[in-house]
């Protein structure tokens, strides 16, 4: 009975003794790499410290570099999850990247009363569109989107997360932001969030942005390029149906004096093919607003 329990005994304690070797090992191992994180921001701030005494930043500046980098750090980040942020998405065969792509970005795009028709009209094109034009992306806590006096070549969807437009006074400064030690006041800013869309006029003029969009938490994004989309639109029957949506919207445009949150038109009611009989579509219109420049 004895060497049985002997026998028991040391088996438990070298079950016991391999258990917390590899409990053990485990913490080693998450603690050399915290430390490796810990260095590797540590190495980071302190590249910034020294950048900032170099080109000797003023206080003000240097501070609200610091502020951010501290913010983005400290910040609880619910970024939700892109497709270039799988792998394994990357090798998938471009038939299948095109059914993601679509059923990924269709229910954001339909969001706008344009895509919605444009889809109902030409869903091949619509799809070529989110496959080719259509990628997704992210603002950080305290990003600018939009620089005033910046070329405009995309517009934006806002999937989730809040933004403050600041518009461009008349003397070209742009309204008190968020870096700032004064804030906006409501007539000065605006608020942007969920399903809001961003700059849809550079799909049809050549736009310079009129404000700063700022991110005030951390949002995920739609973003569409322009030139894309023109090349697709070009080549598809919507074409001079786009160039009469195209004018109406530079018109309307420029007689309201839009800003970069400008919302879109009626489409259904420009997409009427209410041309006088006899009247061909000509692609003249499209290209000459595309070329327009709006300030």
């Amino acid at each position: 009975a004895n060497t049985h329990e002997r026998v028991f005994t040391i088996g438990v304690i070298i079950f016991a003794m391999m258990a917390f070797s590899c409990v053990l090992s485990k913490i080693t191992s998450a603690m050399v790499q915290l430390q490796r994180i810990n260095a590797k921001s540590f190495e980071s701030k302190a590249r910034v410290r020294q950048y900032i005494l170099d080109h000797k930043l003023s206080t003000k500046l240097a501070s609200a570099i610091c502020a951010f980098i501290r913010q983005q750090g400290t910040g609880m980040r619910e970024t939700r999850l892109r497709i270039s942020d799988m792998d394994v998405f990357q090798t998938l065969p471009d038939t299948l990247k095109a059914r993601l792509h679509f059923e990924t970005f269709a229910p954001v795009l339909l969001g706008s009363r344009f895509f919605k028709y444009f889809y109902s009209v030409e869903q091949r094109s619509f799809k070529n569109v989110c496959h080719f034009a259509t990628a997704e992306t992210q603002a950080s806590i305290g990003q600018d989107v939009l620089v005033p006096g910046q070329r405009a070549d995309a517009v934006y969807f806002v999937i989730s997360g809040r933004m403050w437009y600041y518009p461009r006074e008349a003397g070209g400064r742009t309204s008190v932001g968020p870096m700032t030690p004064m804030s906006a006041t409501p007539k000065q800013k605006q608020s942007v969030g969920t399903d809001d869309v961003v700059c849809e006029m550079a799909l049809w003029v050549r736009w310079v942005h009129k404000g700063r969009l700022n991110a005030e938490t951390e949002c995920a994004l739609l973003k569409l390029n322009a030139h894309v989309f023109r090349e697709i639109v070009s080549q598809t029957e919507m074409w001079s149906a786009c160039s009469r949506y195209a004018r109406h919207y530079c018109e309307h445009a420029i007689s309201h004096d839009v800003s970069d949150i400008w919302s879109d038109l009626d489409a259904a009611h420009f997409f009427r093919d209410d041309r006088p009989s006899g009247v061909k579509p000509t692609l003249s219109a499209f290209r000459t607003l595309s070329t327009l420049s709006l300030r």
